[in-house]
């Protein structure tokens, strides 16, 4: 189970999602809607410096990042690819 992380940016979220292949299927200028596979879109926001903890978890949760072991590794790898320190 996933204990609940620091925040991170929206960015980093979307990055994470799409490592995940998830891809923009829709978006406004507060979110993004990202989906997988003609599957339902996780919407998660555009603004702001860091996501909801309850906001990411559910996204997360929902694309299957449910373990450390997954979750560590895609969220600094989208650090590095996004040049944002990691948390």
């Amino acid at each position: 189970m996933l204990k609940v992380p620091a925040p991170i940016p929206p960015k980093q979220l979307k990055r994470i999602l799409e490592l995940r292949d998830y891809v923009v299927v829709g978006e406004d200028e507060w979110n993004w809607a990202l989906a997988k596979d003609s599957g339902v879109p996780i919407v998660i926001p555009k603004e702001g410096e860091f996501v909801a903890v309850e906001v990411m978890m559910d996204a997360l949760h929902k694309a299957g990042v449910t373990a450390p072991g997954d979750y560590v590794p895609l969220r600094d790898r989208a650090a590095k690819e996004l040049g944002i320190q990691p948390n």
